[in-house]
């Protein structure tokens, strides 16, 4: 706190302790685990037991349970709530204001974890006045983040895919993307001196500890939902998200690993023209279905899409009715999971690969979809083919036992659902589901998305001479 900044940006310092959070094992689920929390001062009671009884015992318990799991979590939503809120903080929208009589005043929300402000020679503010410009007032800006690690300089190219695929969907669905945390800007209201709307969840109280002191993170997402509410706002407009000049943060270990927490290897390698030679299908399926907290994969673009609608609470199904709120919110998943992948390039590779192809004819198909794109989507066609007659036949043969046995209704309409064979029906089927949704602005942002997949990918990557002779015979 004490330390000196060199820095001509008026700024003010302040600094904030929290609490471990403690939770109880083996004691049903998580939610009733919460709801019996165990206090600080249980804790340190029982540790002072130890101490005297163990001391190593003590140590190793201090250790073992103060740096794992969700005792070690930061809760971000709590700092990031206490933080806009603090006297410095409005004591600095005030002389921003003196100093910029009339102007629009916004506040920036970026994480400890940033390398850079600069990308590509221009400042990240510098990019926002930009951005301002193009569309007056926005009233929540981003442009994303790219990790920096020199051993992996494919996960540049995951982040690139990553914001590209958010912009493109943001500009039809604004609230259809995940705004992230490290770099991401709101309006603050004219007669406010902060940003009025909460990064916590409700009110509810679970034993002394709110809920939205940490439960799961997902702060922006929260905030902004009820920055949507603001009167006389644009909902469809609000947001503008750009893909162009990120903030540089370190790469996590998180960002290193695969879904499945293992470490990931590339075999793609930056040239000095800005290409990445010798890459593998492996490598493609680790930026895209594999990278973590990306939208690049159908299910997690489906996802994400999904948190802006509302689900209807029941889902009429070939003269059959569906319920169960889990079955339907998979349902939604699933067909908006379809949807983005009939026009993402790299799902539309997958269904046209076999067993046997290795990287080479990976490398001339994919190149040959990229070429090729708009030609190829528009047959209008899904993987799942034509298979309903036979499905509709097991759907209506699960009607009459539904009273019987729910879960052959459940099945056979899943049969159904995946039988669906052309976007017409597909969107149909979402609009059964959705509440009030615009499947027109669905399928645009699903479109535009594919078609900045495959722009990046014809930038970045760089395929065999022959790909497109080869590609160009075998189709």
């Amino acid at each position: 706190m004490s330390a000196t900044t060199n820095s001509d940006v008026e700024h003010k310092r302040f600094g904030l302790f929290w609490s471990y959070q403690w939770a109880r094992k083996r004691q049903g689920a998580a939610d009733v685990r919460r709801q019996n929390p165990v206090t600080y001062q249980q804790i340190r009671k029982y540790y002072k037991q130890l101490k005297r009884q163990d001391p190593d015992a003590a140590r190793e318990f201090r250790r073992k349970h103060e740096n794992q799991s969700r005792n070690a979590i930061v809760p971000y939503r709590a700092l990031r709530e206490t933080t806009k809120d603090h006297a410095n903080t409005k004591a600095l929208v005030r002389q921003a204001r003196g100093k910029n009589q009339g102007s629009d005043i916004y506040m920036s929300f970026i994480d400890s974890d940033t390398k850079s402000f600069i990308y590509e020679g221009v400042g990240l503010y510098a990019a926002y006045s930009r951005l301002y410009d193009e569309r007056h007032p926005p009233t929540v800006m981003s442009t994303g983040y790219e990790s920096f690690y020199e051993l992996m300089p494919m996960l540049a190219l995951a982040c690139t895919l990553d914001r590209r695929v958010r912009a493109a969907t943001a500009k039809y669905v604004p609230l259809g993307v995940y705004c992230p945390e490290p770099n991401f800007v709101i309006q603050v209201l004219a007669d406010q001196e902060t940003i009025t709307e909460s990064f916590h969840e409700g009110t509810l109280k679970l034993g002394k500890i709110k809920t939205g002191y940490y439960v799961s993170p997902k702060e922006a997402r929260l905030i902004l939902k009820e920055v949507a509410k603001r009167q006389n706002i644009d909902r469809a407009h609000f947001l503008l998200f750009s893909s162009a000049n990120p903030i540089i943060i370190h790469a996590s270990k998180r960002s290193t690993q695969n879904k499945q927490h293992s470490d990931l290897h590339f075999d793609g390698k930056l040239n000095s023209d800005n290409k990445y030679t010798g890459w593998s299908k492996q490598d493609i399926i680790n930026i895209s279905s594999q990278a973590s907290q990306s939208h690049v994969s159908p299910r997690d673009w489906a996802t994400n899409m999904l948190s802006t609608f509302t689900l209807n609470n029941e889902v009429a199904i070939n003269g059959g009715v569906i319920k169960d709120g889990f079955v339907i919110r998979n349902m939604a998943i699933s067909l908006l999971s379809r949807l983005y992948g009939f026009y993402d390039p790299i799902s539309l590779c997958a269904r046209n690969l076999d067993q046997s192809d290795d990287d080479d004819i990976y490398r001339q198909k994919l190149h040959h979809i990229l070429v090729n794109y708009h030609a190829i989507i528009g047959e209008n066609q899904l993987k799942y083919g034509s298979r309903k007659a036979k499905q509709v036949e097991l759907f209506v043969t699960a009607r009459i036992v539904r009273n019987k046995n729910i879960k052959s209704e459940i099945d056979a309409a899943w049969l159904y659902v995946n039988g669906i064979s052309n976007i017409d029906d597909l969107e149909i089927m979402l609009r059964s589901i959705l509440q009030n949704a615009d499947i027109v602005s669905i399928k645009n942002a699903a479109m535009a998305s594919g078609e900045a997949i495959q722009q990046t990918l014809l930038e970045y990557l760089e395929f065999p001479t022959n790909s497109a002779t080869l590609s160009a015979s075998n189709s």
